[in-house]
């Protein structure tokens, strides 16, 4: 069975971005299922396409910027087999509620889990997913999930007062035998002088074991095909001329020298250096030049701004309804779009990101598109659009609540220092006067799960 990476949803963005400003992060239980997920878009799910059991979560680690949920699935108490063929992470967002955070669909590959019988089926699940900066991750833990699968008991034995295991192995028979000899008894047995006997039930005398010595000590072991010899070499002295080979001189290797001297044979052509220091180092600069790369990309992954740090360029209110300072004003019922504020950026480096735009507005009641959102990339002295939406007045809640937009996009090439980035907020013509409030622009990396069985 293979899920691939589970992928957050909206409501799982919003709240992972939530988190990166100090709110926890508590993740609540693991939902199963077998539904279809077919052209459904993960991004704007809210729960499984057809969920059959609720597992609670028994366990949570944390390894940097990502943690692993662990859960338990069993048949034991299933009444009817099913394709385990869906996943959901499910977690409390402070303004949502409870939401479906994360979500990964096996499709064809999914797995048929039997109702109870001959085979128990009993799986520990673990999700992992990344959380980034946030501070605070926790999980509702379900304590009597807490135990031992089949296979650690079935390596067990009962404990028993007083009793431990040994390597003593002693049967029920031998010991029975051991309890009817008393401490000290011997086998008796007749003596006998006599070399020649073969009886078990005479014992030699030291007059016969003398006699046996005397013998031996006079004799060696034949062996066939071979017979006394006065070429009298030792065992040692055979094993070394075993050891070396014919016109052989007496060359004694130093116990040190230089690497450079110790060529290789490189078949696969991997190496410019034909000897094992030239070798060394090239692996050396290559591990260091993999290490700069990828903690340049990590160190750019993510960014908050403010609205008081991005440049507004069209007109602002000056009477009691602006907000904070950061309302955008402008009369377009006469003139063509304007541009409301843009900022650049030059840290980002080829990944896919989330572009996410704060804003709120008085005017909801139009039908219209009022707001574009837009992210460039510059290409020469001019810029191409990688990432856009076009944002309706009635999509917003109300004038003291701000709304979160996504916007998606892809960074391909090296990181943008000439080749800067653009984000840029359009005030698209109207037939009246339109008032928006900017929060904050961020940017943060497209955060995919790992799931394992």
């Amino acid at each position: 069975m293979s899920f691939g990476g589970l992928i957050l949803t909206n409501k799982g963005r919003n709240l992972q971005v939530k988190a990166q400003t100090g709110v926890t992060l508590n993740y609540t239980n693991v939902k199963i299922g077998d539904g279809e997920i077919g052209s459904s878009s993960i991004l704007d799910m809210n729960d499984l396409k057809n969920t059959l059991h609720v597992l609670n979560i028994s366990n949570i680690r944390r390894n940097g910027n990502q943690v692993t949920i662990r859960t338990i699935i069993t048949n034991k108490e299933l009444q009817e087999g099913f394709y385990f063929r869906e996943i959901g992470v499910f977690a409390e967002d402070p303004d949502e509620g409870e939401i479906l955070y994360c979500y990964a669909n096996a499709r064809s590959n999914a797995e048929y889990i039997p109702v109870a019988g001959t085979d128990i089926v009993e799986k520990n699940i673990d999700v992992v997913v990344i959380v980034g900066q946030a501070e605070n991750v926790t999980a509702a833990i379900d304590e009597s999930l807490i135990f031992a699968s089949k296979k650690d008991v079935e390596s067990k034995v009962s404990k028993v007062e007083g009793k431990g295991l040994s390597d003593e192995n002693y049967s029920t028979d031998e010991k029975n035998k051991l309890a009817g000899i008393e401490e000290g008894a011997q086998v008796n047995r007749g003596i006998s002088d006599s070399i020649a006997s073969d009886s078990s039930e005479v014992a030699a005398s030291s007059k016969a074991v003398k006699q046996v010595n005397d013998k031996v000590n006079n004799r060696v072991v034949k062996v066939s095909g071979k017979g006394l010899s006065t070429e009298d070499y030792s065992l040692e002295e055979k094993d070394k001329l075993a050891g070396i080979e014919g016109n052989a001189n007496n060359y004694i290797h130093p116990d040190n020298h230089s690497a450079s001297m110790i060529n290789i044979t490189d078949t696969g052509n991997n190496f410019e250096s034909n000897n094992v220091e030239g070798a060394l180092a090239e692996v050396k600069q290559l591990i260091q030049d993999t290490a700069t790369q990828v903690s340049q990309q990590l160190e750019v992954s993510s960014f908050h701004i403010e609205a008081s740090s991005i440049e507004l360029v069209g007109s602002k209110k000056t009477d009691n309804l602006c907000w904070d300072n950061k309302c955008c004003y402008a009369d377009t019922s006469t003139s063509s779009n304007i541009t409301l504020a843009y900022i650049l950026i030059n840290k980002l480096r080829f990944n896919k990101y989330t572009l996410i735009v704060r804003l709120k507005s008085a005017n909801k009641s139009l039908n219209t598109d009022v707001i574009k959102v837009e992210v460039s990339k510059k290409n020469g002295e001019s810029y191409s659009v990688i990432g856009s939406r076009n944002v309706k007045a009635n999509e917003f809640k109300d004038t003291s609540t701000y709304k979160s937009f996504y916007i998606p996009f892809e960074y391909q090439g090296p990181k943008a220092a000439d080749n800067e980035l653009k984000i840029q907020l359009t005030l698209l013509k109207q037939s009246s006067a339109f008032e928006v409030c900017l929060d904050s622009i961020s940017v943060t990396l497209t955060a995919l799960g790992v799931f394992s069985i």
